[in-house]
């Protein structure tokens, strides 16, 4: 890289070695900046400073077609598109796991008991006391619900019951227990929303629904009894009454709301948006003169000042560049053919 400089160096020195080499480079440089000022000086805007309020001095027109982006109508757009997007809740599928794995637990403390301590009658006073004595604390139910438990024939039966109950409250389809009442905190105004399965074995497909169908956990107690007697009708009513008071005693939220993957999907959707552009026509008047500045007079001056700043960057870098490599191909065809142009005379 260095050898490359170095040769590179030592040609342009070459080349510019003669007075007349570059007094010519000089010039070319001088009449290409020249001819550029000269070429874009048609197109130069004139920028004008006001504030809201003031009194126009000149009437200001459009030079020339300038479509901008609308950010009012824009930001419509993206807004209109992000309330769009359903909003995410995620359904924990290990809650419901959980849970049946607690009405498990509970259904075989009750006939171990009975195997331990077979009740001579319908007292089942001490097998209650037994019962609640080997259970762990977070099975500890009232004395009534131990008793009917203990009283059930088909504590199978009971147990698929109880596990059907539950199924139904956390993974049906219109179910499921939110964790909080939803506040909106995003701030999108959509009902349609997303759940979307997690801590599962299995891949589950999301689900929609809309943003009134979930319930919160005390919503959900208050309706327990009746999906009891839905599940189970043919239980007797201190049955229903026992199973409800257990699963009522067990049930924790399993959906909550995922703002972070909600924005995600958002986001991704926002940018998608193409902007909304608008366009000053040629000709058209923006303010006449003694008008007074308003907001919306000011919106399109400033679109004017910012594309009048802007629009001649690329129209000079393009003038230079299409002069420099014309003159450095003109130069170069000189140089190679000037004997057979310019011949010399003295020879």
């Amino acid at each position: 890289m260095k050898s490359f400089l170095d040769i590179a160096s030592r040609s342009i020195r070459h080349f510019l070695g003669s007075q007349n080499t570059k007094f010519s480079f000089v010039s070319l440089i001088i009449i290409v900046l020249i001819s550029t000022i000269m070429l874009s000086i048609n197109i130069f805007g004139t920028s004008y400073n006001y504030e809201i309020g003031d009194i126009a001095n000149e009437d200001i027109r459009v030079p020339r077609d300038i479509e901008y982006v609308n950010e009012p109508e824009t930001a419509i757009e993206r807004k209109r598109e992000a309330e769009a997007v359903p909003i995410v809740f995620d359904k924990d599928a290990y809650v419901l796991q959980k849970k049946l794995n607690v009405s498990s637990v509970l259904i075989n403390h009750a006939v171990e008991t009975l195997k331990q301590f077979p009740p001579a009658g319908n007292d089942y006073t001490f097998q209650v006391y037994a019962m609640k004595s080997r259970m762990p604390r977070y099975l500890q139910f009232n004395d009534a619900i131990l008793a009917e438990i203990l009283k059930f024939r088909d504590h199978a039966k009971l147990k698929k019951i109880i596990s059907r109950i539950l199924i139904y409250i956390y993974d049906d389809s219109r179910m499921g227990i939110l964790d909080k009442p939803y506040d909106n905190p995003l701030k999108i105004y959509n009902n349609n929303i997303t759940i979307r399965t997690i801590n599962s074995a299995e891949a589950v497909d999301e689900m929609s629904r809309t943003l009134d169908t979930l319930k919160t956990i005390d919503e959900v107690k208050n309706n327990v009894y009746g999906i009891c007697t839905t599940v189970a009708p043919f239980l007797q009513k201190p049955t229903i009454m026992a199973v409800s008071g257990i699963i009522n005693g067990i049930l924790e939220p399993n959906i909550s709301f995922n703002a972070e993957e909600s924005k995600r999907r958002i986001t991704e959707v926002v940018k998608k948006v193409t902007p909304v552009t608008s366009k000053l026509k040629k000709g058209q008047t923006i303010v006449r003169e003694g008008d007074t500045i308003t907001q919306d007079i000011l919106k399109k001056i400033d679109i004017y000042n910012k594309q009048t700043a802007s629009i001649n960057i690329s129209y000079i870098f393009g003038l230079l560049m299409i002069q420099a490599v014309f003159f450095f191909i003109f130069g170069f065809f000189l140089m190679e053919f000037n004997k057979v142009f310019l011949p010399d005379k003295r020879s």
